[in-house]
């Protein structure tokens, strides 16, 4: 069965990631090692370096950066030992991946520095201050959330009752 992109759904996936995602980072920063570390450091970097919009398409990102966006939220939480918990949180952030075309140009609002957020997010975790690492998580995917309730879908509505 397939789910229309809905604010309901929106709200109901953005809930669901926001617990799992960041269940899943607070376990990566208490059991993650070094090479936890390094290997988002590395993604961090690449993320960083990656342009987000080309000459040719101003208006949406690269394919290039969603793939390294994405991985770098992978590494963020590969150090979770719980396969079950990362399964789910990949599966859930596909699954958004339609919600995330719709608000990744919202990235240059004045209201948002991505590039800062992640820069946040990485300090913290590797930085081993779970605490923040998951507040600063839940507020950036809470934040995508909002934008896209305010901005993105307005013409989309919850399913009819009919």
């Amino acid at each position: 069965m397939v789910t229309p992109l809905s604010l309901e759904d929106l709200e109901d996936l953005t809930a669901a990631r926001v617990e799992l995602e960041c269940m899943a980072l607070r376990m990566s920063i208490e059991k993650g090692d070094r090479q936890w570390e390094a290997n988002a450091v590395a993604a961090h970097h690449l993320l960083a370096r990656t342009p987000f919009t080309s000459s040719e398409q101003p208006s949406r990102p690269t394919d290039e950066w969603a793939r390294v966006h994405t991985e770098f939220h992978f590494a963020l939480i590969a150090g979770c030992p719980n396969r079950r918990i990362l399964q789910v949180a990949r599966s859930l952030r596909e699954e958004a991946g339609l919600y995330q075309l719709w608000s990744v140009s919202f990235q240059r609002k004045p209201d948002r520095d991505g590039a800062a957020e992640h820069r946040a997010l990485l300090e913290a975790s590797v930085d081993r201050d779970a605490e923040r690492a998951v507040l600063l998580l839940r507020e950036h995917l809470q934040h995508t959330a909002r934008l896209l309730q305010a901005d993105g879908l307005h013409e989309l509505h919850a399913p009819s009752e009919a």
